[in-house]
């Protein structure tokens, strides 16, 4: 995790012309912290040249641009939201020309409690109106939950606001002090909100986290904030992994305590307190730590061209990455039945297909159509007509779901991944079962030209680990696999299996490794104009990494 600072904190001396963003730039890299967030208010304009002046900024002092903030209101009524977009559509601009991740945006409070339903409904179509215009800049929109009379004052209503938008270009910016339950959140609580936890507001919500603010209102002599548990805090966002930056908001008095004390003087306390959490947690006992054997001594230089992932993209629950010629990635969103696609080159992520029948593995064939293992068929997509043709939903009269083998029902045999050696003589099986003392390893076939399978052998056992879900084969025959756990997840399975990429040889020597940043790791595809990027679905994040091997080729050549 990484420390940010926020131009809002220290609004009085903005207001007071004591303070301009070069100054509070400046500020920051005293502070010793790694980014900065703005808000629109504190811009002088939005004019290109004076913004190229803040982005210089943000350079020669060493910062990224950790986040750009805009306030919107869109749950009053819907003739006064062309003012709210004027000024998000301006914010937006600016984000661009800055360079930021995000443009924070709230999702804003209803005119009465009475008019709390129409208003979340029509807030939820406002902010997806705007998510697809921000999308075109290629900028996500951040939802951020605000106080106790807001629309979103709890994690059930964040996650509800989200399944509501429904739009990919939707992320959360959690703010740990104004969940209902939190003594610095401002307004009364209604009376059903007076005993809520926002502990628990905050578990629920970490694993959707893009961006975290770090609230302080009195911090104590060693930096610490009475009114909010930091040390459970940063402890719940390194259990999901959050890897990105604290953003500290320093709010001065809250709780009837005058004015509160300086920014000047709380806030290098609160940098130096959170660096000392984020040091404890970072130095816990994890699963890093007690490393099995197996990793030692791997050969990565040989296999991968960088020495870990990078989110090439955030979204939610993924699956199923293939790559078409053209090196536009496409992937599913099970949870939201959609095939989504991202093409690299120029940063744009969109819906291929809505209502993918729960669409999960994604390959293409030879001649670049698009199949689909979805919920009960298979089926191939011609990109050019967007033509789908069902292949297979049955198979000797009844459902593929149904089928059975050798007096097995195959779902108790619990199949995941399948890949072919560059030659196609090899087949290559994932067993996930993660019962007690099931199988968890990979197998491999000899493959016949009628598609009959013989001379069974095993390639590697990940047991007693998490097996491998789904993997990729590279042009010498390499299998990438995607395997693993964090943290227990209520199985058998230990975590004897690191999350990340295991590079096989053909004969299961464990020659390569690469960590991911969450547990639901799930599969690779190659893409890329050389085939030397693998991308890796893994929890809400599509991943890349360059490879040293270019990945096997998927189609023939162009006529």
């Amino acid at each position: 995790m990484k420390l940010s600072n926020y131009s809002l904190t220290y609004a009085r001396e903005f207001a007071a012309k004591r303070m301009d963003v070069f100054a509070f730039l400046s500020l920051c890299r005293q502070l010793g912290v790694e980014g900065a967030s703005l808000h629109v208010r504190q811009l002088d304009n939005t004019d290109p040249a004076y913004l190229k002046r803040v982005r210089r900024a943000y350079l020669d002092n060493g910062l990224s641009v950790s986040m750009l903030t805009v306030s919107t209101n869109f749950g009053q009524p819907a003739e006064k939201h062309e003012a709210v977009f004027a000024s998000a559509r301006a914010a937006l601009q600016a984000a661009v020309s800055l360079g930021a991740p995000l443009l924070r945006i709230f999702a804003g409070s209803p005119p009465t409690e009475a008019e709390r339903g129409r208003a979340f409904n029509r807030a939820a179509a406002a902010v997806r109106k705007l998510c697809i215009e921000a999308a075109d800049a290629g900028i996500p929109i951040g939802l951020q939950n605000h106080n106790h009379g807001a629309l979103v004052r709890t994690g059930d209503e964040v996650v509800r606001f989200l399944k509501a938008v429904d739009h990919p270009n939707l992320v959360f910016v959690l703010d740990t002090g104004q969940f209902a339950g939190s003594r610095g959140a401002s307004g009364a609580p209604p009376a059903k909100l007076r005993g809520a936890d926002y502990l628990a507001s905050i578990r629920q919500t970490a694993p959707l986290a893009r961006h975290v603010r770090a609230k302080f209102y009195n911090p104590d002599r060693d930096g610490a904030e009475p009114f909010l548990d930091y040390p459970k805090i940063v402890d719940l966002l390194a259990g999901v992994h959050y890897t990105g930056f604290l953003d500290i908001v320093y709010e001065p008095g809250t709780g009837g305590n005058g004015p509160g004390e300086d920014p000047t003087t709380a806030v290098p306390r609160v940098v130096r307190y959170l660096r000392e959490r984020i040091r404890a947690v970072e130095q816990s006992g994890t699963p890093r730590a007690k490393a099995p054997v197996r990793y030692r001594g791997l050969s990565n230089d040989k296999y991968f061209a960088e020495e870990r992932v990078r989110v090439a993209r955030e979204v939610t629950f993924l699956e199923g990455p293939a790559a078409d010629r053209s090196g536009r990635i496409f992937f599913s969103n099970i949870p939201a039945q959609r095939i989504l696609t991202w093409d690299p080159k120029a940063a744009r992520l969109t819906v291929f297909r809505e209502h993918s029948n729960q669409a999960n593995g994604l390959r293409f064939d030879a001649d670049g159509r698009l199949l689909a293992c979805e919920g009960d068929r298979v089926t191939r997509t011609d990109l050019t007509t967007g033509k789908v043709t069902v292949l297979v939903d049955q198979y000797q009269g009844k459902p593929l779901g149904d089928l059975e083998w050798d007096g097995l029902n195959l779902a108790e045999l619990n199949f995941d991944g399948i890949a072919t050696s560059p030659d196609d003589k090899v087949l290559y099986l994932i067993d996930a079962d993660g019962g007690a003392k099931r199988a968890r390893r990979i197998r491999a076939y000899d493959l016949k030209a009628d598609g009959t399978v013989a001379n069974e052998r095993l390639v590697y056992d990940f047991y007693p680990g998490r097996s491998g879900d789904g993997m990729k084969v590279d042009a010498e025959g390499n299998l990438y696999v995607a395997a693993g756990l964090h943290r227990r997840r209520g199985s058998s399975e230990t975590l004897d299996t690191r999350p990340g990429i295991h590079v096989l040889t053909p004969r299961g020597g464990l020659v390569a490794f690469l960590e991911t940043p969450e547990d639901t790791i799930t599969n690779c595809a190659f893409g890329g104009d050389d085939l030397r990027t693998l991308y890796v679905t893994c929890g809400k994040l599509l991943l890349s990494v360059r490879t040293r091997i270019p990945g096997k080729p998927a189609y023939r050549p162009l006529k």
